[in-house]
Parts: C-alpha cells; sequence; structure tokens
C-alpha cells in the first residue's frame, strides 16, 4: 500500500543554476510541530547512474533541494526518536510556481520499553522467556490487538523500540512457569523499566499439562 503513494511537487526551474529543479519543504510531526535536524534523501532509480540528494531539516524545521532532473524519486527520512511515516514517493513537476507547493515530511515521535523478566522466588533473572507487548487500538469498531514478541536474553532482558504513544498491555510466557498477567503500561514519556515476575508451575499442574 505505501508504495503506492505519490506525492506531486510543483517545483520552481532555477535557470540561474543551470536549470535546477529547486525542492523545498519541512518535517513535522504527528501534532504539526516542526522538526530539526531530520536527516532528509530523495533517491531515483530512473536514471543510468541514479540520483540521490541528502539534506538535513534546519532550526525551523526546513530544508531544500536542488535536482538536476524532474521524475519521480523515492522519500527518505529519519531521526533518533522518530519513524518516518511519509510520503513515499515524490514526483517533481514543474510548472513555473513562484511559490511551489512544500514537501511536507510527516515523522512520529516513539519510544522504546524495555525492562527484565525475573523468578520470583529468590528473583534470578530468566532467559528464553517470550515477551509479548500489544496496544489496543479501534478500528472499524472493534478492538484488535496488535501484538510483538521477543525473547529474554540470559539476563533476563528485552527490548521493545519503535512504540508510538498509547497505551499497552505487558507479560511474559515461560515453560514450566504460570503465564504472566497482563499488565498495563502507559507510554507518554521516557519510561522507566519494566519488571516481570514469574512463579514456577506446581507438580501437580505439570502433570495435568503432560496428560492432557
Amino acid at each position: 500500500d505505501g508504495d503506492d503513494v505519490i506525492v506531486v511537487q510543483d517545483v520552481i526551474v532555477d535557470l540561474k543554476d543551470g536549470n535546477k529543479y529547486i525542492v523545498s519543504g519541512f518535517a513535522v510531526d504527528s501534532e504539526g510541530h516542526r522538526i530539526s535536524r531530520v536527516r532528509t534523501k530523495l533517491r531515483s532509480d530512473d536514471f543510468p547512474n541514479g540520483n540521490n540528494y541528502r539534506t538535513s531539516t534546519n532550526d525551523a524545521g526546513e530544508f531544500g533541494l536542488s535536482l538536476s532532473t524532474s521524475g519521480i524519486y523515492e522519500v527518505y527520512a529519519s531521526k533518533s526518536g522518530f519513524r518516518f511515516l511519509g510520503p513515499d514517493k515524490l514526483q517533481v513537476k514543474p510548472n513555473g510556481k513562484f511559490k511551489p507547493d512544500p514537501l511536507i515530511v510527516k515523522m512520529v515521535r516513539v519510544w522504546s520499553v524495555s525492562g527484565v523478566v525475573l523468578n520470583r522466588k529468590g528473583r534470578k533473572p530468566l532467559k528464553g522467556c517470550t515477551v509479548e507487548i500489544k496496544e489496543i487500538q479501534v478500528k472499524s469498531d472493534k478492538l484488535v490487538p496488535i501484538i510483538q514478541s521477543k525473547q529474554t536474553n540470559a539476563n533476563g532482558r528485552y527490548y521493545f523500540p519503535q512504540l508510538t504513544k498509547g497505551t499497552y498491555l505487558i507479560r511474559s510466557t515461560k515453560k514450566g512457569f504460570r503465564n504472566g498477567k497482563w499488565k498495563k503500561i502507559v507510554i507518554d514519556d521516557k519510561l522507566d523499566p519494566v519488571e516481570i515476575l514469574m512463579r514456577k508451575q506446581s507438580w501437580i499442574k505439570k502433570m495435568l499439562d503432560k496428560i492432557f
């Protein structure tokens, strides 16, 4: 679906600069605030050697690029703590506008969730646990869980990057242990590490699992 998103960019052809195609714009977050120091790149495979143009937004969140050719370019943008939303492609078409439409690069703020899974008895780290995290999103008037999972390392630690603001549920499962209950966490700013405690199954429960 994302590959079909093409934004048509009206540009100025600068005759004084060797017929360059001038593309300008700015980067914004989900609330419309401009973002500085976003690395922006336009790339095209329509030409023999390919065309790559790179720049970064200034303190006002603005950028400008001087292209040698018109055509369709892939758009890339990156900044630590953000995820690029689009547009995916840009079609550069000269039409002589004095004030061209800006290219609006959309970004969304992201956070990470990390923590440790411990054996409740003795509070020792548990490796090889499956940690799941899900955000409940409203879609077509139904609650749809979006689930990600990670395995804990030798120190019982896990890490989920690139999560957007919202309310999540997190839990851990491991063979031989009771399945952990879903724990609610809210991502609104920097989140402290989330500790998950697990308890070993009783021998009766283990026997029942083997039977059934």
